[in-house]
């Protein structure tokens, strides 16, 4: 089940409810950050495994966490998507 979302960096993986409140966090430890391009957002599971927001999405479907009708974007999970 996926339990986070989460942003990638260096083999570093952050986590948090959303990924705005991630980034937000993430901001407070390292001011000198300003954007988030180089940053892969995606989710976590509850076994510790980071999927990519197209992995969570067929994730999240497989796993009846979603319906796919109802997914905001077609083609990539969002944390709007699990609340």
């Amino acid at each position: 089940m996926i339990t986070h979302a989460a942003i990638k960096h260096n083999e570093v993986v952050y986590t948090g409810k959303r990924h705005s409140d991630i980034m937000k966090e993430i901001m407070k430890a390292h001011p000198e950050i300003k954007h988030f391009t180089k940053y892969q957002q995606g989710f976590v599971t509850d076994r510790g495994e980071y999927l990519t927001r197209k992995e969570a999405f067929v994730y999240a479907i497989i796993h009846k966490q979603v319906r796919q009708e109802n997914l905001i974007n077609k083609n990539i999970l969002t944390s709007e998507d699990l609340w």
